[in-house]
């Protein structure tokens, strides 16, 4: 009987820790992201010339403009890195503030103090 119950726990644990890596690992895709587009929108800003688009981020020109909390914002460059996997886009303004826009149009801000939401949808 014992056994038993020290393979539940250890089953539970396993399962627990694969969720908690897969939450890091997004935690840690935006944070590339983020990076990258910031170092390429200053580098644009700076040139003027838009950088070329590589994988795994392919950043490219994104023009788009969006209100949150009724602050306008416009947008300069956005990537969609491969590890989104299609859930989204995360696009800078000029003046270096990320923004998440998801496939369903939602937009929200994404700071330093970004975490993924317990239970996403992906990001």
């Amino acid at each position: 009987m014992k056994w038993l119950i020290a393979l539940a726990v250890t089953v539970f644990a396993v399962f627990a820790l694969a969720y908690v890596h897969g939450r890091a690992m997004r935690r840690a895709y935006m944070w590339g992201a983020r990076t990258s587009v910031s170092a390429a929108c200053q580098e644009y800003l700076h040139t003027g010339i838009a950088p070329i688009a590589s994988d795994p981020w392919r950043i490219h020109v994104f023009t788009n403009s969006v209100k949150i909390d009724g602050t306008a914002y416009s947008c300069a460059l956005a990537t969609d890195e491969t590890a989104f996997s299609g859930a989204g886009v995360l696009a800078i303004t000029t003046n270096q503030v990320c923004i998440w826009f998801d496939k369903t149009g939602s937009a929200k801000i994404i700071d330093t103090s970004y975490w993924p939401p317990l239970f996403p949808s992906r990001f």
